[in-house]
């Protein structure tokens, strides 16, 4: 089973059955900006990832750990499922040229199908063009 599989296979698990993870960049260098984690259309983020909250009794932000860390490790690199999701987001956008020159964004959607108990993907990559042209030109002669 690859580990994209695994990693997936794990969230459904825990019900999650869809997952969006954003990705931008330019100037030939990219990221993955955020992941979000669904059960039907509540999202479930905060269950998954470690957040900060606002305590009013400490006046600060306060962290709160996540309620249900997937550390099992996977493949060769014995990764987390989260990291499994980043790399695979990140290695297989790149036909879009989506992190170089100008940059883009885009998103990967991956869901879960109860019945068939199947993942599909749908990814939707924007990219930035710029045009130059030209604004002004004069000729003369200085006296």
């Amino acid at each position: 089973m690859s580990d994209i599989k695994q990693a997936l296979e794990q969230y459904a698990s825990r019900g999650v059955n869809r997952i969006e993870v954003n990705v931008s960049g330019g100037g030939d260098s990219g990221m993955v900006d955020s992941i979000q984690y669904y059960n039907h259309d509540k999202n479930v983020t905060n269950d998954f990832v470690d957040h900060r909250r606002w305590d009013p009794d400490k006046k600060e932000r306060v962290l709160i750990k996540a309620k249900s860390q997937l550390n099992m490790a996977i493949g060769e690199l014995h990764q987390t499922p989260e990291r499994v999701l980043e790399d695979y987001a990140y290695d297989n956008a790149n036909g879009a040229e989506w992190c170089n020159d100008e940059g883009g964004y885009g998103k990967y959607v991956f869901t879960y199908d109860d019945k068939t108990l199947t993942w599909a993907y749908d990814l939707e990559i924007s990219v930035r063009y710029s045009e130059t042209r030209l604004a002004h030109e004069e000729e003369g002669v200085i006296e």
